[in-house]
């Protein structure tokens, strides 16, 4: 039995965070799982689940993915109007977005942003998270 080749997760990550960094020059973006120190406008990315979808094309290794971005801005940075505002930004950027690979993402759907209170990453930044989702493919 031959294998298929993998989806390279770093890959998916980059084009994810190149596409943020993008539109928002003004944060630093990063994987969520970097250990950062959080002391400037930050977006953390982050996979947050997968699933095989429910209809999955049968030519493809198809995985049905659910991401978050993490808006941090320090309380000296920040006022709750901005961060209310760049949660809407990164939304709006987010949904429809095949982050410049289509031959790998299907068009994302924005699902919901929130106020993140308790996050572990620190207690001197405001923070919101975007939450989407996304399919991604590859010719098995």
């Amino acid at each position: 039995m031959g294998t298929k080749p993998a989806i390279n997760f770093l890959d998916l990550m980059e084009s994810i965070k190149n596409t943020l960094q993008e539109a928002f020059p003004e944060f630093e973006v990063l994987n969520y799982d970097d250990d950062a120190k959080l002391t400037v406008k930050t977006i953390l990315v982050a996979l947050d689940s997968f699933e095989r979808p429910e209809n999955p094309v049968p030519e493809f290794f198809t995985l049905s993915c659910e991401f978050s971005a993490y808006i941090f801005i320090p309380f000296a940075l920040e006022s709750s109007t901005e961060i209310k505002q760049k949660a809407v930004e990164l939304a709006y950027v987010i949904d429809g977005n095949n982050f410049g690979n289509s031959n790998i993402f299907k068009k994302s759907k924005f699902l919901a942003a929130e106020p993140d209170p308790f996050n572990e990453k620190t207690d001197d930044a405001e923070i919101w998270r975007v939450h989407w989702n996304t399919d991604i493919k590859q010719k098995g």
